[in-house]
């Protein structure tokens, strides 16, 4: 499963691999080592972005627990990022 920590070198390398496949759909003559490429990026891609989409709820609140805001209605911070309360963490 992947982990939830984008930094800006992943970024930085999706943003080269859709140029890539942007500049081989509009029709960018590329050699069959450039074709090749741009193909292995794709199925990086669509392979990276459906382990995004295998992610649960509860593996990305996991990420999150431990950080407690201040409910409007008292002055105590008693709801989690994860969207659970104080007392339904273990």
């Amino acid at each position: 499963m992947v982990s939830c920590g984008f930094n800006n070198e992943n970024l930085i390398e999706m943003k080269i691999q859709i140029e890539n496949l942007r500049a081989q759909m509009r029709g960018v003559q590329l050699n069959g080592y450039q074709r090749a490429l741009a193909l292995d990026e794709y199925y990086k891609l669509l392979d990276y972005v459906e382990e995004l989409e295998q992610l649960t709820m509860p593996a990305v609140s996991n990420l999150l627990c431990g950080f407690f805001e201040p409910d409007n209605k008292t002055s105590s911070a008693t709801k989690c990022k994860c969207g659970r309360e104080k007392w339904e963490h273990p």
